[in-house]
């Protein structure tokens, strides 16, 4: 046992410069993940705040009652698809009826006042911002027949949602093959190694070592070795955004950071990484 040890401490000391290059380029990886990964993230907060400003705009009959107002006010506001739901004056209702007549409009330019002075404006669910549930809330509004005409801003904010899908999509597919590419260069790494050192092992065994004794201290040090360049790469990342948001903020550009429960996660999930990929094959110890 105790030549074994003194094996594995010249073995350990001896590939040192070999872990600190992995350390390198784990944290060039980290970091440029991060990165994107932030760039995204912010985007999609832009994308999701334009796409949730979907609203229905209802103009109601001219001899509605008010009671029969309020009752469709309630009724709509019941709706799943409904956040909020008001009653809006009518000269603003007037100037949304001619954007929404469009060419036609032309025939209310001789008018002052609305002809359909009750106007609700309806904002919808930033979760029922996608066609199939816009199409649903158009379909409930044509049953009632105290509205006249109604319309919605979703025909604008269309493509905004399209957008958002096509780029959830490409990040998707880019973080599955960033991952891959980590994974594969953890296991490359972890494969030099092994092929390098793989008669200290056999001598290792020879002298009594066991398989376990072996490959645990690899696994734990895969572990920790992913864990300190993720933190490192976490703190660093957050630091350049941190300065790239006080620059921007004075061009009143606002960007935010990335959560919390997302550096934890992400730590977590490249040390477990860090870990399987350092298990040899049994083939080779």
């Amino acid at each position: 046992m105790k030549n074994s040890l003194r094996v594995f401490g010249i073995l350990y000391r001896d590939r040192l410069p070999v872990r600190a290059l992995n350390v390198l380029l784990q944290f060039f990886l980290f970091s440029i993940f991060l990165i994107l990964f932030a760039v995204f993230f912010n985007i999609n907060n832009y994308f999701l705040k334009l796409g949730s400003k979907v609203t229905f705009y209802a103009f109601l009959k001219n001899n509605t009652s008010q009671d029969e107002v309020t009752k469709i006010k309630t009724t709509i506001q019941n709706w799943p698809e409904v956040n909020t739901i008001k009653l809006i004056k009518p000269d603003e209702g007037l100037k949304i009826l001619k954007k929404s007549l469009g060419k036609e409009s032309d025939i209310l330019s001789t008018l002052e006042t609305n002809p359909l002075p009750a106007t609700l404006e309806i904002n919808i669910r930033t979760e029922f911002t996608e066609k199939i549930y816009i199409q649903q809330v158009s379909d409930k509004l044509k049953k009632f027949s105290a509205i006249e005409w109604f319309d919605t801003t979703e025909k604008y904010l269309g493509n905004v949602v399209s957008i958002r899908k096509i780029l959830t999509n490409i990040f998707i597919g880019g973080t599955i093959i960033f991952v891959a590419i980590i994974i594969l260069s953890l296991r490359i790494m972890a494969n030099c190694i092994i092929n390098r050192y793989q008669e200290n092992f056999k001598l290792l065994q020879m002298l009594g070592a066991s398989r376990k004794f072996i490959i645990v201290p690899f696994i734990f040090e895969g572990f920790l070795e992913s864990f300190l360049t993720s933190l490192i790469s976490v703190i660093t990342t957050n630091y350049t955004l941190l300065l790239l948001k006080e620059e921007l903020e004075k061009l009143e550009v606002n960007i935010q950071l990335l959560p919390l429960n997302y550096h934890i996660i992400f730590v977590l999930l490249v040390s477990v990484l860090g870990a399987l990929s350092n298990i040899p094959d049994r083939r080779k110890i």
